[in-house]
Order: C-alpha cells, then structure tokens, then sequence
C-alpha cells in the first residue's frame, strides 16, 4: 500500500519492528471529491515492510509505502448510484469470504 505520509510514521514504525499481529485494520480509498470510494477490512494484519520513498520527480512529493500480511480481508466498492458491493477472501480457508 501506498499513502502520503501523515502523523503515524512512529507507531507504525513501533508495529513494523516488533511484529505486532493487529486484529483488525480499515483502509478507505476515496475519490477527488472527498467521498469513500472502496473500503477495506483486513483481519490479523501484520505489518511486514515499511519505506518512505520520493517521486524523483520536480515535485519531489514523499510517500510511505506499507506491504501488509493478513489472513481475511473484504473490499466493500461505494458505485455511483450509491449502492455497495463486497467480495472478501479467507486466506487460512482458502476460500471466498
């Protein structure tokens, strides 16, 4: 995952070296205009690599880039009419969630 850097950087780095296992995590997405446009729900996250990086570019804009291991998640998408649709996956089952 890729997201702009903000004020977690010191807890995050505190998960990341003790290798904390977090029961439940949500990560939305949104679109330009400030609206959820897909949520997340991971289950037994843990935080497996952690790098700021740059774009090189004239911009210079930072980014923190995360790599999550879990063992279910499920994606709930917001459509433009406002109705929801959700699909999920159980790793340990190896199934659809």
């Amino acid at each position: 995952m890729t997201k702009l850097p903000d004020a977690s950087p010191p807890e995050l780095m505190k998960l990341f070296v003790v290798g904390t296992l977090i029961r439940s995590a949500e990560v939305q997405l949104y679109t330009r205009d400030g609206t959820v446009a897909e949520t997340f729900d991971y289950q037994g996250v843990q935080l497996v690599t952690l790098a700021t990086t740059n774009t090189g570019a004239a911009t210079r804009q930072l980014f923190e880039q995360l790599g999550l291991k879990f063992t279910k998640i499920t994606s709930k998408v917001v459509t433009g009419s406002g109705s929801t649709s959700s699909t999920g996956w159980d790793l340990s089952g190896n199934k659809l969630s």
